[in-house]
């Protein structure tokens, strides 16, 4: 479908974008800026009121830390690194008054004060996760009371929940194999998750082809999974293709949209019924992904990691989406392994995290 054609559908009221009061606007940037940081990025997150950049990295000498930057206008100010502990840095999130943050670690999640963190005066406060090699990357917040952040642990196939207050744990839930993406519903009354396998014992067929070179087995496909948060049940469950990895809500359109890293595509899915609606093909091995929108417009952008390709050709593809469908609309440059894509609360930017490049990369949509 012409660009043209897509921007007059959804003018027709397909899409309405909330509008956020923020302190500080991407307005002045240009549409695309790269800024390093002191390791393999993870992930990058804004602050409300979009003046500060935190990312998340995994140092050189195995430490995790956060990047901090100031928003001066026309460009990102590197600011300060705020150290935390050996480990893997994974996914952020901030709590609903932008007081807390939370990071995930590999072996722990991190509870830290954000405005310590603006200083540089951290103390966290660690979960440390009992089981060995839990693989803790990848967390979700909820907001409601009691506040609980969810917790995906990749190496022992299941999601925890701890209490926010008490930092303590509340339960394990079991899932698929290497579970690596969350996402909410617009009022959070369900989470869903994505798992790259199925557990044998689901008895499903051998069809999908090892994404290392060299690696002659087959394996069973992935799984979107749907909790209900009032009872924290898994409620349905639906295979994704092959290695899912994140999962996203689009909240206009009512659909879900997850990338399949071993089948270089992206698929919206019903939000109940978890019934695929319609399937994009990206470039290769993609993983990140984000709505934003821009002029009223609704984008989807999705990092093409290309991690297992030797040389590997990563980039982003921009979507315009229009109900459950997506339509390509343009290639965005990024570095080597664009892992995870996070809009602005104003939706105007993404920023994309380049773990092999130790980069993170504004976009102006």
């Amino acid at each position: 479908m012409p660009l043209r054609n897509l921007r007059s559908l959804l003018s027709v009221g397909l899409f309405l974008c909330a509008s956020v009061a923020s302190a500080c606007t991407f307005t002045a940037f240009p549409t695309a800026a790269t800024y390093g940081v002191s390791g393999s990025p993870f992930d990058s997150i804004l602050t409300a009121d979009q003046c500060w950049m935190f990312v998340s990295v995994t140092q050189p000498s195995g430490m995790v830390a956060i990047d901090v930057f100031t928003n001066t206008g026309s460009a990102m100010l590197f600011h300060h690194t705020a150290p935390l502990k050996a480990g893997y840095a994974g996914k952020m999130a901030l709590g609903p008054a932008g007081n807390w943050l939370v990071l995930a670690g590999n072996t722990y999640v991190a509870k830290i004060n954000v405005a310590a963190l603006k200083v540089g005066g951290v103390s966290p406060t660690y979960w440390n996760d009992p089981v060995a090699n839990p693989g803790v990357l990848y967390l979700a917040w909820h907001y409601a009371s009691p506040s609980v952040v969810v917790v995906s642990e990749e190496g022992n196939s299941s999601i925890v929940l701890l209490d926010f207050v008490t930092w303590t744990f509340m339960q394990r839930i079991a899932v698929g194999i290497a579970p690596v993406g969350l996402a909410w519903n617009s009022d959070q009354s369900m989470l869903y998750v994505t798992s790259q396998r199925a557990p044998v014992s689901y008895g499903w067929s051998l069809q999908c082809v090892a994404e290392v070179p060299g690696d002659p087995n087959l394996y069973p496909l992935g799984l979107l999974q749907r909790v209900q948060v009032s009872t924290w049940a898994v409620v349905a469950t639906a295979p994704a293709g092959c290695v899912p990895v994140r999962v996203a809500y689009n909240g206009a359109g009512g659909s879900l949209v997850v990338t399949q890293r071993g089948d270089d595509t992206v698929t919206s899915y019903h939000p109940l019924t978890l019934y695929p609606l319609g399937q994009t093909f990206t470039g290769p091995s993609p993983v990140g992904l984000a709505f934003s929108a821009s002029g009223g417009v609704p984008w989807l952008t999705v990092a093409n990691s290309d991690r297992f390709s030797v040389p590997p050709s990563p980039s982003a593809y921009v979507y315009g989406v229009v109900g459950s469908q997506l339509f390509y609309t343009r290639t965005v440059a990024t570095g080597h392994f664009p892992r995870e894509v996070v809009a602005s609360p104003d939706g105007s930017i993404v920023m994309i995290t380049n773990a092999d490049s130790q980069t993170v990369q504004i976009n102006k949509i």
